[in-house]
């Protein structure tokens, strides 16, 4: 009896696996746009493409950044970009959330104006991902609600107060309202199911509410708030939402200005010493605590080009626009 011929080497099963992986990514990507086929609810489509983003992100993410030239579909495109920039965002300024809920608005006024089109619109939509990211357990309650975020679009009038109450019943440890503040449907009713909650159900105030608003309002200079029971802080950036929650709790009122300041003075450590690790840039004046030491070999490492190397014109925001 011939002796049986030697077992292929471990990474010949690695690299067979790897290969059908990505082939069965990269094909998902140029047939999947997330809508309901003859034979497949729109559901199932959504739930089998979001795996496959997330499996490859994980596993491969160089390679799934790189998806992005092999000329697949504007659905997938879109949904790489997000998940890139919000990955790239947790790198950058890492964020450890509980159990988070998001209410966000896609009303019409979400639609932006003619020189910020749509902009309200697509920091929710950057809030979101992040948040799904970065939370342990994560819903969204969107105003009106949508079968899949990356086609939202921003439609009808601004009831806060529906999808809070259903925000509320997930009993979330962190409760994020996105809204320009402009609530119409009816006014008002958002800040008071905040107060009567507070009051009634959670005196003890283990569940926080925070309104973010990505619109400034000239004639309050600043943000439109909701009401006197919900804090509210300013966003351009859906990347800034750590920074954002960690000053959240010192728009409550609840926090001592020592604390602030010892706030501020942690996060200008945080920016010099970024500026420090750029190349060519002017050594300050003052240096970085050991808590922020390791900012610069991190900002280094979130440098690589190939990370977020889109083709032109494929952003999160031209997705947006997609019928």
């Amino acid at each position: 009896m011939p002796p049986a011929a030697p077992a292929p080497p471990a990474r010949f099963h690695t690299e067979r696996v790897e290969r059908e992986d990505l082939v069965m990514f990269i094909n998902a990507c140029f047939a999947c746009t997330g809508q309901a086929e003859f034979y497949g609810t729109s559901g199932g489509q959504a739930v089998s493409i979001e795996f496959l983003h997330e499996y490859i992100l994980g596993d491969y993410r160089r390679l799934y950044a790189r998806t992005l030239a092999a000329g697949i579909n504007h659905f997938n495109q879109a949904r790489i970009a997000v998940n890139l920039l919000a990955t790239r965002a947790l790198r950058r300024s890492p964020a450890a959330l509980g159990r988070v809920a998001a209410v966000l608005d896609r009303s019409y006024s979400a639609s932006g104006s003619s020189e910020k089109r749509r902009r309200p619109l697509a920091v929710a939509l950057g809030v979101s991902t992040l948040l799904r990211a970065a939370a342990r357990e994560y819903r969204a309650f969107w105003t009106a609600p949508t079968p899949d975020e990356i086609l939202v679009d921003a439609r009808g009038q601004t009831d806060l107060a529906t999808p809070l109450l259903d925000a509320l019943a997930f009993r979330p440890d962190v409760v994020i309202l996105l809204s320009d503040g402009f609530e119409n449907d009816p006014p008002g009713a958002a800040a008071e199911v905040a107060r009567c909650f507070r009051v009634r159900l959670d005196p003890g105030q283990r569940t926080s509410i925070v309104h973010i608003n990505p619109v400034f309002d000239s004639e309050r200079y600043a943000p439109r708030a909701l009401g006197p029971s919900i804090p509210t802080v300013g966003l351009r950036d859906a990347e800034d939402l750590p920074t954002v929650l960690g000053f959240a709790r010192f728009a409550e009122g609840t926090a001592p200005l020592a604390e602030l300041e010892h706030y501020l003075a942690q996060r200008a450590a945080a920016l010099l010493s970024r500026h420090a690790s750029t190349p060519g840039a002017v050594e300050p004046a003052t240096t970085a605590g050991p808590a922020e030491a390791a900012e610069p070999a991190e900002a280094a490492e979130l440098a690589e080009p190939a990370d977020l190397a889109a083709p032109a014109g494929d952003t999160p925001a031209a997705a947006i626009e997609a019928p």
